[in-house]
C-alpha cells in the first residue's frame, strides 16, 4: 500500500492493528468472505509481528510444527517437528505472499489510540506520524507477546553494562568471554541460555521460581516426508489431526483432569535426572507447586546447560541494580558485563499498546482495570464492533495457539459480515452477557491446576485468571463457530 501523507485520513470496513499471524487470519478470512474493504496497521518496519522481533538464539516454536500454522495455508516444508524462528518468520512471508496482501499492509504506522464515534458507528484510529483510519470494525491482532515486561527492580538505569531484554535481542552485543546474567528462567530463557552457555566466559542465571520442564519431541523432518505432504495434502492434514487429537489429550490434566498432574511431575522429575547427578542442583530446580499451575516448559538441553562449568544458578532475589551488576537480598554483589532480562510480556495491565476508548469516551484501560474481561474472550461491552484476538481468557498451554485464533477470527469476521449484510451501524455485546459468560468461565476455573496456589503469568497480581481458556480448544470453536447476534445490542 502507497503510505498515505501525514495528516491524511483512510476510510475503510475494517482495520485491523498488527501484522503477525492474528492480523495475516483475519486478513485471509475477510477475502473469502467477499470483504474486500480492509487495511493493516504494522508499527514495524515489515511483517511477521513476534516472530519477526524474537530473534534470541535458539528461539523456536514449543508447538508442533503441523499444528502452529494456519488450517487456511497448510506449510509442507516445515525441515523440523518443531519449527525454529526463521522459518516460522519465513511461513507468514509466504502466506502474505499468497494472499497479496502486502498493498492492504501500513508499515510503520504505529496506533496512538482507537476512538469509537458512536454518532457514526466507526473506529477513528491515530498514529504516531499523524495519520488517521476510520473504519466500521476494529480488529486488535497486536498479540500478546508484543510488549516487553522489565523487571520491578530499582536503580535499572544505573547499571554500566550492557543491558537489554530477551525479547528484544542486542545482536550487536558480543557475549564471547563476557560475564553474563540472565533474569528470568521462563520459555525464553530455557532456549537461549543452552544457545549462549558455551560463548560466554560465565553465566549467572537468576531463577526465582524453578518451571516444570519436559522433554522436547524435536527432530528433522526428512526430505521424503516433504514431498509426501507436498504431493499429498490430504496426508498432512490427517497427520496435523492427529498431532491436534494428541495435545487435547495431553491437555487433560490441565483442562478436565487435574489429578493427572502427576503423571508430568514423574516425566519431569525422571528427566532432570537423567541430566542432572548433583542432588542440591536437582533441589532448586524442582518446583514445589503442582505440575501445570505455571507454564509447563519443553526443552531437551536446559538442565545440561545449567551443568556447565560456565554456569551457575542463583536462587536468592534480586533486590536492585547496580553500577557493576545486581544486588541480591542476603547482601551479596554480583558483577556483570551484560545483563539480559528474560522476564516475559506484559500481558495483564494494558489491553493494547496504545489508549482505546468506546461508547461515552470510556477508556478500556479503566473498565477493564484489574480484571480484564470479554465475551467469548473476543467483544467488549460498550467498546461496539471492536474485536480482541487472543484476548481475555482465551490463552492455552497443551496445543497451538493458532487454534484459538483462528476460532476467533471466524467469529469476528461473521461479525462484520452480519453488519455489512443488515446495514447496522454497530454491534455492542449486552453487558449482562457479557456478565453470564465471564462468572461462568471464572466458575470452571476455580478447583482447576491454574488455581492451585501458585502466581503465575495467568493470573493477575489481584489473583484473577483472565488468561487461560479452562477447556478443550474444540469447545471454544464450537461456542464461536458463528456470531450469535442475539447476544449483542444493534446501534441503528
Amino acid at each position: 500500500m502507497t503510505t498515505p501523507a501525514t495528516g491524511s485520513t483512510i476510510t475503510t470496513t475494517v482495520a485491523i492493528i498488527g501484522a503477525g499471524f492474528s492480523g495475516l487470519s483475519t486478513a485471509i478470512r475477510l477475502r473469502r468472505a467477499k470483504i474486500e474493504d480492509f487495511v493493516i496497521l504494522e508499527r514495524g518496519a515489515e511483517i511477521g509481528g513476534t516472530w519477526r522481533d524474537s530473534t534470541f538464539p535458539g528461539a523456536a516454536c514449543d508447538v508442533s510444527s503441523l499444528l502452529y500454522s494456519l488450517s487456511t495455508d497448510p506449510y509442507p516444508e516445515w525441515r523440523r517437528t518443531f519449527a525454529e524462528q526463521e522459518q516460522i518468520l519465513e511461513y507468514t512471508r509466504r502466506c502474505f505472499d499468497r494472499h497479496d496482501l502486502h498493498p492492504r499492509v501500513l508499515l510503520n504506522a504505529n496506533a496512538t489510540s482507537a476512538t469509537f464515534e458512536e454518532a457514526e458507528g466507526r473506529w477513528r484510529i491515530t498514529t504516531e506520524d499523524g495519520r488517521e483510519v476510520c473504519a466500521r470494525a476494529l480488529v486488535l491482532a497486536c498479540g500478546p507477546l508484543s510488549t516487553p515486561a522489565w523487571p520491578d527492580l530499582p536503580d535499572r538505569e544505573r547499571f554500566r553494562g550492557a543491558l537489554f531484554h530477551a525479547a528484544r535481542w542486542r545482536h550487536d552485543c558480543a557475549l564471547e568471554g563476557k560475564r553474563v546474567g540472565v533474569i528470568g528462567t521462563g520459555a525464553t530463557a530455557v532456549q537461549f541460555v543452552p544457545e549462549i552457555v558455551d560463548k560466554v566466559g560465565a553465566l549467572t542465571v537468576f531463577q526465582r521460581t524453578p518451571p516444570w520442564i519436559v522433554p522436547r519431541p524435536d527432530r528433522p523432518v526428512s526430505a521424503f516426508a516433504r514431498s509426501i505432504y507436498r504431493r499429498w495434502p490430504l496426508v498432512q492434514r490427517f497427520m496435523r489431526l492427529l498431532v491436534y487429537l494428541s495435545a487435547e489429550l495431553k491437555g487433560l490434566p490441565f483442562t478436565s483432569a487435574p489429578r493427572l498432574a502427576h503423571l508430568g511431575e514423574k516425566i519431569t522429575r525422571r528427566h532432570m535426572e537423567q541430566a542432572i547427578a548433583d542432588p542440591e542442583l536437582r533441589a532448586k530446580l524442582t518446583p514445589s507447586y503442582t505440575f501445570g499451575c505455571k507454564r509447563v516448559l519443553l526443552s531437551n538441553d536446559y538442565y545440561p546447560a545449567l551443568t556447565h562449568e560456565r554456569a551457575t544458578l542463583e536462587t536468592a532475589s534480586i533486590e536492585r541494580f547496580t553500577e557493576d551488576g545486581v544486588l541480591t537480598r542476603d547482601g551479596r554483589r554480583h558483577a556483570f558485563d551484560v545483563l539480559v532480562c528474560a522476564t516475559g510480556y506484559d500481558l495483564h495491565t494494558q489491553p493494547a499498546p496504545f489508549s482505546i476508548f468506546g461508547r461515552g469516551g470510556e477508556p478500556l484501560a479503566e473498565r477493564w482495570g484489574a480484571f480484564p474481561q470479554a465475551y467469548k474472550g473476543t467483544t467488549i461491552s460498550g467498546f461496539p464492533n471492536l474485536f480482541f484476538l487472543a484476548g481475555p481468557n482465551t490463552r492455552i498451554g497443551h496445543t497451538s495457539q493458532l487454534f484459538m485464533i483462528e476460532s476467533q477470527v471466524r467469529y469476528a469476521v461473521s461479525a462484520v459480515a452480519t453488519l455489512v449484510k443488515r446495514g447496522v451501524r454497530a454491534y455492542d455485546v449486552r453487558r449482562e452477557v457479557q456478565d453470564a459468560y465471564n462468572a461462568k468461565l471464572q466458575a470452571r476455573l476455580r478447583g482447576s491446576v491454574w488455581e492451585s496456589g501458585c502466581q503465575s503469568f495467568y493470573r493477575t497480581p489481584e489473583g484473577k485468571n483472565t488468561t487461560i481458556w479452562p477447556g478443550f480448544t474444540f469447545v471454544f470453536r464450537a461456542r464461536t463457530g458463528r456470531f450469535d447476534v442475539k447476544a449483542y445490542e444493534a446501534l441503528a
